[in-house]
C-alpha cells in the first residue's frame, strides 16, 4: 500500500516537472552587458555619464541632470552599496531590450534595477524601486 501511493507520488512529479516551464533563460549578452555598465556607473556616482546616455525624451520625463543627481543620492544614501546580486533577467519587447536585477544592499534592503534599451542603445527607461518585504 506504501510503495503504491510512493509510486502515485513519484508519476505526479514527473508530470509536474515535465509540464514546467524552463527555470529560466538565457539573458541577452548586449542587453546585460549595457544593464551592468549604467547599474555599476549610477551607484559610483556618474549620473553626468547616465544622462549623456538617456535619450531626449527620458530626459524630458527626469527634467534635468540635477533631479537624477538628487535621485542618485537618495538612492546612495538610503539604501548604501550594492553587496549582492541574485537575479538578472532581459527581455525584448516592442522594439526595447530590457535588463533588469535585483540586488541586496548594505542597509539589508534588496532593490530591483531596470534599464530598456533602445535600438542605438541609448537609455530609453530607468527605475530603481525597493522589493516589499
Amino acid at each position: 500500500m506504501a510503495l503504491r501511493r510512493v509510486a502515485r507520488f513519484l508519476c505526479w512529479l514527473m508530470v509536474v516537472v515535465a509540464a514546467s516551464p524552463g527555470v529560466a533563460e538565457e539573458l541577452d549578452p548586449k542587453t546585460a552587458t549595457l544593464g551592468r555598465q549604467f547599474t555599476d556607473i549610477f551607484q559610483k556616482g556618474s549620473a553626468e555619464e547616465v544622462w549623456q546616455h538617456m535619450s531626449e525624451r527620458m530626459q524630458s520625463a527626469l527634467g534635468d541632470l540635477y533631479h537624477l543627481k538628487g535621485f542618485q543620492a537618495s538612492i546612495n544614501s538610503a539604501y548604501g552599496p550594492e553587496v549582492s546580486v541574485h537575479e538578472e533577467l532581459t527581455e525584448e519587447k516592442d522594439g526595447l531590450r530590457t535588463y533588469r536585477r535585483r540586488a541586496g544592499h548594505e542597509n539589508g534592503s534588496d532593490l530591483i534595477w531596470q534599464w530598456s534599451f533602445g535600438q542605438d542603445n541609448g537609455i530609453e527607461g530607468f527605475y530603481v524601486r525597493r522589493v516589499p518585504v
